[in-house]
């Protein structure tokens, strides 16, 4: 309340427009007491529409400092958990991307467990939208990390891995050949300290906190926004490493990749 209240310092004429409404409605008052109804009807109403819209003002988020520098950043919704995004909103993202759609994470076993996913990305791929897919490397010693953190969350994140890799690369091979290019698969070793879902201009972005499941981790909305030209914003900074992540640390799953690393039982599955 003290942050709002400080709008009425921040903007005087916020504050100008409550002292008119208030002297409108003191004139108002002025007005009954000498006999003119009309008058102080007029004035009041006025005066009264001036000041609840100076309260109003004042008090909402959007002149609020810190929500100002919190639209600055770029971000546009924060989620406590992303487990409370609705999976068929994950869908709705999906079969709304019109250019790409690139997927940043250690498993990506939301994506691959839910029902509608399959129908989804192939109506996206048939479409023309590029599909990339970064999984965490099951071989490398972040993932062997990981999977020892995971174990307090009853999962095994190197099979994990594996069976998702393997699904993605099945839905792959059943896409018509013509279509087959617009979905990439990579692994890549390097610390999974975020996940990136970034779809045309926007992003949903998760940061991994080693001591809870992934599933459970804080995500945040992130759009592009204008800045001062020495200044940046999270969406530039994200997309940044993102682009780092595959161009340095990746690799990129093709037949030869599949056969050398899945196991037969994984990859037969």
């Amino acid at each position: 309340m003290l942050n709002r209240l400080h709008s009425f310092r921040t903007h005087p004429e916020i504050t100008i427009v409550a002292l008119v409404g208030i002297v409108l409605i003191c004139c108002g008052g002025i007005c009954v007491l000498v006999g003119w109804p009309y008058r102080a009807a007029v004035l009041s109403g006025i005066g009264g529409s001036l000041a609840a819209a100076a309260v109003v003002s004042g008090l909402s988020p959007l002149n609020d400092e810190s929500f100002h520098e919190f639209r600055e950043l770029g971000i546009k919704r924060s989620f406590f958990n992303r487990a409370k995004i609705e999976d068929d909103q994950w869908c709705k993202w999906l079969r709304g991307a019109r250019q790409h759609c690139t997927l940043l994470g250690i498993a990506h076993g939301k994506w691959c467990e839910a029902e509608w996913f399959p129908d989804a990305l192939q109506d996206s791929l048939r479409r023309g939208v590029k599909v990339t897919f970064l999984f965490l490397d099951p071989d490398c010693p972040s993932a062997h990390q990981r999977a020892r953190e995971d174990t307090r969350a009853n999962r095994n994140t190197i099979n994990a891995i594996q069976d998702s890799i393997r699904f993605v690369w099945g839905l792959r091979q059943a896409v018509p050949e013509d279509h087959r290019g617009n979905l990439r698969l990579f692994v890549y070793d390097s610390t999974p300290s975020s996940g990136t879902s970034w779809i045309d201009n926007f992003m949903i972005v998760t940061h991994y906190l080693a001591g809870f499941a992934n599933v459970t981790s804080p995500a945040l909305w992130v759009e592009p926004v204008r800045t001062e030209p020495d200044t940046r914003n999270l969406y530039d900074i994200y997309m940044e490493n993102l682009k780092k992540v595959q161009e340095r640390f990746a690799t990129e799953v093709d037949e030869a990749w599949i056969a050398e690393h899945l196991p037969p039982e994984v990859a037969n599955a």
